[in-house]
């Protein structure tokens, strides 16, 4: 019994760690135009690395007045991907990704 236990947890724990959820990052790049953001992740990996920027993540409007370059934010992962999303009109997911970081949206500026 001991060993399903031991499975289940290790399996818990390599699920929980492909599934992205929200993450502190700085900006790096702001195109207020298009409304998109390049982020640097803050958390280092384990071996004291830095992570991959995050590409072109949705700005929500209401941070538009306080977000520049070197501000810091939060940004969430969609439940699904955001490839085909344009402003108000209904749109088709055209694969199952989900919470991925290809799909980040910026939802806060945090004022430090």
């Amino acid at each position: 019994m001991a060993q399903d236990t031991k499975f289940f947890d290790s399996f818990i724990r390599l699920v929980n760690s492909s599934v992205s959820v929200l993450l502190m990052c700085r900006v790096v790049n702001y195109d207020a135009s298009n409304k998109r953001a390049d982020v640097q992740p803050l958390n280092l990996k384990p071996n004291g690395a830095k992570r991959a920027m995050i590409l072109d993540a949705l700005v929500l409007k209401h941070t538009e007045e306080d977000i520049s370059e070197g501000k810091i934010v939060a940004i969430v992962f969609s439940d699904c991907e955001l490839d085909n999303i344009n402003g108000s009109t209904d749109f088709k997911p055209e694969s199952s990704r989900q919470h991925s970081v290809n799909d980040a949206v910026v939802v806060g500026v945090w004022d430090v």
